[in-house]
């Protein structure tokens, strides 16, 4: 379904189980909606990518060695 492919994660997913659930979906697509199903439902779990944020950049230092620490704010693309 193109829900999925236009980001519309929870509407896949609820498309999904009402096709899985209804009682018609014939035999041979069931594994199909199946794996799609597990797709939508894995854009929906929260990762610890969007769920954490760091406040502090380590990066290599310019000269000397060691490293810099800067303090930033969240989409601070400096």
């Amino acid at each position: 379904m193109s829900s999925y492919w236009m980001g519309e994660y929870r509407e896949s997913l609820e498309c999904r189980e009402k096709l899985l659930d209804g009682g018609k979906l014939p035999d041979a697509h069931r594994e199909h909606v199946t794996a799609d199903r597990g797709f939508a439902r894995s854009r929906l779990r929260p990762t610890a990518s969007t769920t954490t944020r760091s406040l502090v950049d380590v990066r290599p230092a310019r000269s000397g060695g060691g490293a810099a620490l800067t303090a930033s704010r969240s989409g601070d693309t400096r």
